[in-house]
């Protein structure tokens, strides 16, 4: 057996042979980005398997198709220009011991 604690707030035990998960419980108590986890396939309860990409706990507002105003914002620079940002360069006018 193997036990994994995973970044999602949950505590893996596999079978070392196979892969083939035993369990599946969290080790957290604040955990609230699924329901629970199948112990059967060790997949989140709310998984789709229709779906391209997984929506879980209200962040189902998110576009694949679409960029986030955050990553708009920084690559903004470097569609306009047609090269990568760079540091400004001091002035004349900076103080300098």
């Amino acid at each position: 057996m193997i036990t994994h604690s995973a970044r999602n707030g949950y505590l893996y035990t596999m079978d070392r042979f196979n892969g083939q998960i035993i369990g599946a419980k969290p080790y957290m108590d604040n955990v609230n980005w699924t329901k629970g986890i199948d112990q059967k396939t060790g997949k989140p309860i709310d998984y789709d398997p229709s779906k391209e990409i997984q929506t879980y706990a209200g962040i189902a507002n998110l576009s694949p198709t679409r960029p986030s105003r955050k990553s708009a914002r920084r690559s903004s620079a470097a569609t306009i220009t047609g090269r990568r940002p760079t540091a400004p360069t001091p002035s004349s006018s900076t103080y300098r011991p």
